[in-house]
This record gives structure tokens, sequence and C-alpha cells, in this order.
């Protein structure tokens, strides 16, 4: 369980019960299967351009871009999910963070009271709540972990077949 001391308190961030019932499970599938690139492409592919069109490489890259710069904000929306197990409306610690709003601020608290903290950086605070996510099992509550090994399952037979296919043709001279 990550923990932040923040005003004299522990703040413990746990991806647990409060977690998986809320809007966090949306986006962790969002941001972490992929689904958010998959909808920027296929968004160009229903306007009728191919998928390796310039279009649609840009438009790849321009949701890419978006993401990047949404990391702050992600983070600072998973640190709220994290805490919402120990510290929101029917925590068993306190009830103090009850909104984004509430998680921001104390984030804001957490980077001014440790400016040399690692964790200041949102791209790092991200990372550490990616992981908490991943060690604590919660991929795997909400059905992502599944999901994505079934999505590498599919890939791989497509890959297999392509090449199958590849090496089955005769070429004439």
């Amino acid at each position: 369980m990550l923990t932040l001391h923040i005003n004299d308190k522990d703040y413990h961030i746990e991806f647990t019960f409060e977690a998986a019932l809320s809007d966090c499970v949306n986006k962790a599938f969002d941001i972490f299967s992929g689904a958010n690139q998959i909808r920027a492409l296929q968004s160009v592919v229903s306007k009728g351009k191919s998928e390796d069109s310039e279009e649609a490489q840009m438009a790849l890259i321009d949701n890419l871009i978006s993401d990047v710069c949404a990391t702050g904000r992600d983070a600072v929306e998973f640190l709220y999910y994290g805490l919402m197990e120990h510290h929101g409306i029917d925590g068993d610690e306190t009830q103090d963070i009850t909104s984004f709003e509430d998680a921001r601020r104390l984030y804001k608290a957490f980077c001014k009271q440790n400016p040399d903290d690692t964790l200041t950086a949102p791209v790092e605070l991200f990372k550490a709540l990616r992981n908490e996510m991943e060690e604590g099992g919660f991929f795997n509550r909400i059905g992502l972990t599944e999901f994505l090994e079934s999505q590498e399952q599919t890939t791989e037979k497509i890959v297999k077949t392509q090449d199958h296919k590849k090496s089955t043709k005769t070429s004439k001279k």
C-alpha cells in the first residue's frame, strides 16, 4: 500500500472496493488497455481512411500528445480513487477526501511539503499509482489483466496466421 505523509497525517492509497465501483474502472481500461488510441484510430478509419494513412497516423500522434499532457490530471484523478477506500465518504480512517478537488488540494500540499520527493512530478505519481494498482490486484479485480491477456492471445493468433500465409505462398520465376 502506498502511503503519503501530508499535513502530519498518513494517507493510505489502495485500489480496492471503492475504486472498483467508481469511474476508476473506465479510466484504467481507457489508459492501460490502449482503448483511447483505438478510438482515435477508429474515428479516422470510419471516415474511409486507411489505418496506414497519414491522417490516421497523425490522429494517433495527436491522441498520444493529448494523453501525455493529461498525465498530471490523470495522476490526481487516480490518487483520488486510491484515497477513497481509507479517506473517502465511507473511509475506514478519515472521511476528508470526498472529491477530485480534495485530492488535488492534498497533492498540492504534498508537493509543497516534500519538494524533493520524486512523487511531486505528476508522471512519477502516475507510475507509482499504476504500480499500486497492478501489485495490489486492482487490474485483476476489474478484469483488465484478463482482457489484456486475451487481446495478446488474439494478436499472437493473427500474427501466426499471417506468417503461415506468407510461408505457404510460392514465388513464380
